[in-house]
């Protein structure tokens, strides 16, 4: 199933792609592929909880850009040490 992370993504990356598929796919090994499931604004404030947690500064960051994102994940992505993802949290409030 590993070789097949870019059909993974291409799902992810979908807009039109269901919050219960990018649920599931927010778990996977991949980081490209959660980093779309960060992205897509089909994504569950829950599930973007979790991803802002992700040791993966790209991931962390397309949460902060993420509109669903609650204020919860941008009060914590707020004190990032990256500074990028500080901004993205300022241009998402």
């Amino acid at each position: 199933m590993q070789h097949y992370y870019k059909v993974r993504q291409a799902v992810c990356s979908n807009p039109n792609t269901s919050p219960k598929i990018l649920e599931i796919l927010s778990g996977d090994r991949q980081k490209n592929v959660r980093h779309f499931v960060a992205k897509n604004p089909n994504t569950n404030p829950e599930i973007l909880d979790i991803l802002g947690r992700d040791r993966h500064e790209n991931i962390r960051r397309a949460v902060a850009y993420n509109p669903n994102a609650s204020l919860k994940i941008l009060k914590i992505l707020a004190e990032d040490c990256n500074e990028s993802i500080r901004c993205a949290v300022a241009k998402n409030l």
